[in-house]
């Protein structure tokens, strides 16, 4: 479907539902769109009928997997990630950023030869502080992919991504953004300055996705500080 996410022009979701890991969950905007629409988030979902839809898109477009569930959910089968892949892999005119909270499952399914990136399959992990980032990073960075990406959000508190870089293969791209919603946890401005920091470090190009500025979520860069207003995609 067509999102509002400002670094995708679409999402696609061969699966829905997802059952909570870690505090980064807490609100998770998801959990409340398919409430509303299809009942308990804990069910999680396989939808065949949804496999061929990016073979129907004419133009290229840089797609969201999913986001409305985890892919790599225990309750997903092996057989239909792979089904998952080979739509990607058929479509090689997208750009799909592939993200998980689960990414030893990924890694695991690589290592075994069950599935394998291309180029335009950038793979993902979704971290919430240093905790997360220590768990999740160094799963990521060992997955044989192609190409790599972070997910930080909702930021939660600092986080340092460089001691996580210094001896593993490159991270190709960054996306940070604060918590949005009624329940909304705050999120200091330094620690988004922080990571923007590290990737500069890194030469890794960073997309700010919305910025907590004196407990107000601003999302038009035009109101950000002038370090805070990079938008650079992968």
């Amino acid at each position: 479907m067509p999102t509002g996410i400002p670094y995708c022009d679409e999402t696609w979701n061969p699966v829905t539902g997802c059952t909570k890991v870690s505090t980064g969950c807490k609100h998770c905007y998801a959990e409340g769109i398919h409430r509303r629409f299809w009942g308990d988030f804990g069910d999680v979902q396989c939808h065949p009928n949804r496999l061929d839809k990016p073979l129907r898109w004419r133009k290229p477009r840089r797609v969201l997997v999913p986001s409305m569930g985890d892919l790599f959910h225990e309750h997903v089968d092996v057989a239909f990630i792979k089904r998952v892949y080979a739509t990607m892999g058929a479509t090689p005119q997208h750009t799909y950023l592939v993200t998980t909270k689960r990414g030893w499952r990924r890694k695991w399914l690589y290592d075994q030869g069950s599935i394998s990136g291309a180029h335009n399959v950038i793979e993902g992990v979704s971290v919430e502080d240093q905790a997360s980032a220590d768990e999740r990073m160094p799963v990521l960075l060992a997955t044989p992919a192609v190409r790599r990406w972070l997910s930080v959000e909702p930021l939660l508190g600092p986080v340092d991504i460089l001691p996580l870089l210094s001896e593993a293969p490159r991270l190709h791209w960054v996306a940070i953004g604060c918590e949005s919603g009624q329940k909304r946890r705050p999120c200091n401005p330094e620690w988004v300055r922080g990571v923007v920091e590290d990737c500069d470090r890194a030469g890794i190009p960073v997309f700010v996705k919305q910025l907590d500025l004196d407990g107000v979520v601003h999302h038009n860069p035009d109101e950000w500080p002038a370090w805070a207003q990079r938008r650079e995609l992968p």
